[in-house]
């Protein structure tokens, strides 16, 4: 996307296995979840694209994820 305010697009992961995904309020996170072996993963990785960092999982039950309305919580 270009122009004046345009956002840029880019890709934080490789996966073929997300399912679910929420950007935190500030736009500087991305939690998303993983369905792996059966079993769900949630994860947090800032959108500049360095490391994730499981938050979550497997043994967690992971319905939605979704961020509060001031970012500082995380809802799954």
């Amino acid at each position: 996307v270009r122009g004046a305010g345009a956002a840029s697009v880019r890709r934080l992961t490789d996966s073929e296995h997300i399912r679910d995904a929420a950007i935190s309020p500030d736009g500087r996170l991305v939690a998303y979840t993983e369905f792996l072996d059966g079993k769900y993963r949630l994860y947090l990785r800032p959108t500049d694209g360095t490391e994730a960092k499981q938050v979550a999982g497997p043994e967690d039950v992971i319905v939605r994820v979704t961020f509060g309305p001031g970012g500082r919580s995380l809802y799954f």
